[in-house]
């Protein structure tokens, strides 16, 4: 007979730790290759969409019948279209929407795929076929000039608050354009917002019991451009669009982050997290698989990419070092976390409390999240038999795990991991944290699955797994014996 233990877990202690070494190199060497996906794939619709892109329009993916949007600058030579040149275009914007994402950026899903050009306007420049960037349409997008009373973006501007939306009637603090001006004015980025402000967007959504625009990056086109060819901005400038005057194309940084504002915070984390980033990491973004299509053709090359912003790094710590000094460096998180810093420190609070008596502490063993290697997506530790029974695991259920045959699987899963795409986001709403229970012979397309939507409070995981688990009842009573009570505290309740 299997002897009964408590198992708690208290969540919520914040833990802050340093950087380790090479973390950030890891994190970006599994981004993998840069997807290049057949022509077969996707249907042109024929529509196109908004944008100054040569060749645009709305992609169907057969698979699955989700939009996507196809677009190609479409460079042209002497004699037709130059299709390296578009490759490498189209390469270099999706190298640039990887680094925007590794650091916290909302950015579309993209990949390369070649497709006939359309909807140029120009009969002799359709029907080609050339490399395109398709994006994901994601919904519940506006382009940024989409608010109330736009006529430029730098008019938009609030004095104290900077970026501000203005949609409905309702004004909406916008979360992210700081980050995202920090990253183009790293990468040289010099059309970020664009010059009709529709390179960069926004999305409402709920951030904790607010509505703010969420910054979404859509089209860094015109990331690594060579200083030599156009010259960075004379210090604490950033360059907004090409073309038209310095006063169109240039903002002050007070003026796009007021002091004391949400976008000043952010634009200088995110530049202590630039400057924080290893050479090696660096390197990575140039030496990925079909990284070549651009990199192979640009005469700088990976090792002279990385030199321009290794260099950039050393100007900006220059241009910013008061205010650097005074707005601490933030705690080292995944890049899939950033921008949910404070959840994924409480995250890390977690801790396992094992106790053979739930009436003494003798034999009681703790084990903190945050001292575990990889303490997101991992399977966390339980005494000696009882992983017959069941598994305790942090992240999500991507697919069917042979080893979790016959068990019980207990996710503890931070919103901050989900995409946009994951069946368990939407039922989130706004909680910062789930538990879900999945049984190990289904696969996730079954969808079976039950949960809590938040971890708070204080429960018998036990009596609510009771209540919630829909398995035939074989299993309830096969499991009924051997499943720990799990109690949850918050201790941000007990101690503040």
């Amino acid at each position: 007979m299997i002897k009964k233990f408590f198992l708690w877990l208290l969540v919520g202690l914040p833990y802050a730790y340093a950087a380790e070494e090479g973390k950030g190199f890891d994190e970006a060497r599994r981004m993998g290759a840069i997807p290049v996906v057949p022509k077969e794939s996707f249907e042109d619709l024929g529509r196109r969409v908004g944008g100054a892109t040569f060749s645009s329009s709305l992609f169907r993916e057969r698979s699955t019948g989700d939009h996507w949007i196809g677009k190609s600058p479409l460079v042209m030579g002497g004699e037709g279209p130059d299709k390296e040149a578009t490759e490498s275009a189209v390469c270099r914007e999706m190298i640039a929407s990887h680094v925007y994402g590794y650091f916290g950026i909302k950015v579309p899903e993209t990949v390369m795929s070649k497709q006939l050009t359309t909807n140029t306007g120009l009969d002799d420049c359709d029907g080609h076929e050339v490399m395109h960037s398709m994006s994901r349409f994601m919904e519940g997008y506006h382009d940024y000039q989409d608010q109330e009373g736009f006529t430029t973006f730098k008019a938009s501007l609030d004095p104290t608050e900077g970026p501000i939306i203005l949609k409905d009637g309702n004004r909406y603090r916008v979360e992210g354009l700081g980050r995202i001006a920090a990253i183009a004015t790293w990468v040289h980025d010099i059309d970020f917002m664009g010059g009709s402000a529709r390179n960069t967007g926004y999305r409402l959504t709920r951030r904790g019991g607010e509505t703010i625009a969420e910054a979404i990056m859509i089209d860094p086109g015109e990331s690594f451009t060579d200083p030599r060819i156009a010259p960075y901005p004379t210090p604490r400038q950033i360059q907004l669009c090409t073309g038209g005057s310095d006063d169109n194309r240039l903002v002050a940084f007070e003026q796009l982050c007021p002091p004391d504002s949400g976008p000043h915070r952010e634009f200088i984390e995110t530049l202590h997290r630039i400057l924080g980033t290893e050479e090696r990491t660096i390197v990575q973004f140039f030496t990925r698989k079909n990284a070549e299509y651009f990199v192979s053709r640009d005469p700088r090359s990976a090792p002279g990419l990385t030199k321009q912003l290794m260099e950039r790094k050393e100007e900006l710590a220059r241009h910013y070092a008061g205010e650097l000094t005074t707005i601490p460096r933030p705690l080292h998180v995944p890049y899939y976390a950033i921008g949910f810093e404070a959840d994924y420190a409480q995250f890390l609070g977690l801790n396992l409390i094992y106790k053979p008596n739930p009436e003494s502490d003798e034999g009681k063993t703790e084990t903190l999240l945050s001292s575990l290697a990889n303490p997101l997506a991992r399977v966390l530790p339980l005494p000696e038999g009882f992983d017959s029974y069941f598994i305790l695991q942090t992240g999500y259920k991507t697919k069917k795990i042979p080893a979790n045959a016959g068990k019980l699987e207990i996710w503890f899963t931070p919103r901050f991991m989900l995409d946009d795409t994951a069946p368990w986001r939407g039922i989130m709403g706004g909680s910062p944290y789930g538990i879900f229970w999945t049984w190990g012979d289904e696969d996730v397309q079954d969808n079976n699955f039950n949960y809590l939507g938040t971890i708070t409070g204080s429960y018998s995981l036990w009596d609510r797994w009771n209540e919630a688990m829909d398995f035939e009842p074989s299993v309830r009573r096969r499991l009924r014996s051997s499943l720990p009570r799990i109690a949850l505290f918050k201790l941000t309740q007990l101690y503040m």
